[in-house]
């Protein structure tokens, strides 16, 4: 995956980035709870709600972006705040794991296949973004 997005995907980001925007809370708590899960699960997890929203907001903002441009942008601040709210790996791990599936509980079954995996894909794009800014940061 590059760290930019075809003319499909962005087509598709576009046209559906109204309806995420429109349920942006109740995907922020399907994911909360998700991340509930993990941290029944696992030491050390964090606060799922800030993570959630964080995440979330990300999505949004930078699917906006995508959408608009094919690139990411601004991921170097975006990395910085999250790392300040101790959003880790883990979360971005537990977050994508479970995006394709909190879309089609929230925005419901008739959501097509090729819009959750747009935005999955999108997610992923976004965190390899971030972590190559982080890499030549750290360089």
């Amino acid at each position: 995956m590059s760290l930019v997005i075809d003319e499909s995907a962005r087509t598709i980001l576009a046209r559906s980035l109204p309806l995420l925007q429109a349920n942006k809370h109740a995907i922020e708590e399907a994911m909360e709870a998700s991340f509930r899960t993990a941290g029944e699960r696992e030491e050390g997890f964090g606060d799922a709600g800030t993570a959630a929203t964080s995440l979330v907001e990300m999505l949004i903002a930078q699917g906006r972006h995508l959408a608009d441009t094919g690139r990411t942008s601004g991921v170097k601040g975006t990395l910085v705040a999250q790392r300040a709210l101790g959003i880790t790996g883990r979360h971005y791990s537990r977050f994508g794991d479970a995006l394709v599936a909190v879309l089609g509980d929230v925005l419901g079954p008739n959501l097509p296949h090729e819009v959750r995996s747009v935005w999955c894909d999108a997610f992923w794009v976004m965190v390899r973004a971030m972590t190559a800014s982080e890499e030549k940061v750290e360089a």
